[in-house]
């Protein structure tokens, strides 16, 4: 075994172990009832706690399914093969025709693509097809109580029952996904509070069972996530063969000056002052993007590039547009989370400053990637990939 394989079984298994002490300090029913004053601390009345948590049992399949995030194990090809297929592209085309004057309606008042909102709606729920039959209040408990992800699904629980109190919503109406996500646009609790939108004014926030409502808060989450009216998410370009590889953000107009172009052959569009963040998703053998600010406020909503490009190739064809990236994929197979955290944890000790620690790669995450590589004379496309990683460890 190698010293690098070593530091990460060794660094999993202190990682399983503490997560699997921390589980067992208390019963999952001293756990729940724990959270008692909390809830009432954050208005929850008590008929309110009681109802959502009588008989709550703690889930085991839920936190085993925390470790088979396809995320972390599909190429984008394979992820788009799968959730962008001819059937949902051709729902998603009538749908647009049939809710056009609903679409033009949440585009004016949030200034986000309808298509964008439909290939939302169809990647998450295929439409409304299905939605979850997961008991929500039981698998929030269940993660929160496994300590996943820190406090975040406490919270979450915490919120579900605030949900509950304020929406009227019942404990059996309380179905989603096995993480905890509701609604026909898969809200996570703390998101329906805050971004959940009556569109249809019928006095109430039903992202379950009114359309309008479910479409009309997907795109004021991303309006309130940053989204500008009338800017593309980004472009997929072409380098001139001289270029050199690097990460960067500027206007349009300088990457133009550059030699940048349009994958097709094109010039870029003007774009004026807004700033476009070079980005190689699949590093430099792969194709290379143009993002601009829409590109983060998409992924505001999912933080995977495989779940932002399904998006994108979707709206794209629900449009009647044929994405230029579709065939441009080579299939690079991604870190797993284990693999990007022992990463950023070794990039802090080297003297470089990851944004997070949670195995994130963001933009900001990419450029601390960058910055490394070009300090020891690697390609600066800021992309982790088992080499860079394997040159980063060794350190």
């Amino acid at each position: 075994m190698t010293k690098v394989n070593a530091l990460f079984v060794t660094a999993t298994v202190c990682l399983t172990l503490a997560q699997g002490a921390m589980a067992r300090a208390e019963s999952f029913a001293d756990y729940v009832a724990g959270l008692r004053s909390a809830a009432i601390e954050r208005g929850i009345t008590e008929d309110v706690f009681n109802a959502a948590t009588n008989g709550l049992k703690r889930n085991g399949k839920i936190v085993a399914l925390t470790q088979k995030q396809p995320e972390s194990t599909t190429t984008i090809p394979q992820y788009l093969s799968k959730r962008v297929t001819k059937g949902l592209i051709n729902a998603g085309r009538r749908h647009a025709e049939k809710l056009r004057s609903l679409g033009s309606q949440i585009e004016a008042r949030f200034g986000v693509p309808f298509e964008i909102v439909l290939a939302i709606w169809g990647v998450e729920t295929n439409y409304g097809g299905y939605t979850g039959r997961s008991d929500t209040l039981q698998s929030l408990a269940t993660l929160g109580h496994a300590r996943y992800r820190d406090d975040f699904f406490e919270q979450q629980f915490l919120d579900a029952m605030v949900l509950m109190q304020r929406e009227r919503v019942s404990r059996a109406q309380m179905r989603g996904s096995w993480a905890g996500a509701v609604g026909q646009v898969q809200f996570m609790p703390s998101s329906y509070l805050a971004h959940a939108v009556d569109f249809d004014g019928d006095g109430k926030r039903d992202l379950w069972n009114s359309l309008p409502d479910a479409l009309g808060s997907a795109a004021h989450y991303l309006q309130q996530n940053g989204w500008q009216p009338n800017l593309p998410w980004g472009f997929h370009v072409a380098l001139p063969e001289e270029f050199e590889v690097r990460t960067g953000t500027a206007p349009l107009a300088e990457w133009a000056g550059a030699g940048v172009k349009l994958s097709g052959g094109k010039g870029l569009p003007a774009g004026g002052a807004q700033p476009y963040t070079l980005f190689f998703p699949e590093g430099h053998e792969g194709p290379a993007f143009l993002m601009s600010a829409n590109y983060e406020a998409l992924k505001s909503y999912n933080f995977s590039d495989l779940y932002f490009f399904s998006v994108a190739s979707l709206a794209e064809q629900i449009a009647g547009r044929r994405p230029s990236f579709a065939n441009a994929w080579i299939g690079a197979k991604p870190l797993s989370k284990r693999d990007r955290v022992a990463m950023q944890e070794k990039l802090a000790a080297l003297g470089y400053t990851p944004p997070s620690f949670d195995g994130r790669i963001s933009l900001a995450m990419r450029e601390v990637l960058a910055r490394y590589q070009s300090d020891n004379g690697l390609i600066a496309d800021g992309h982790p990939d088992a080499e860079l990683l394997a040159h980063i460890m060794q350190k």
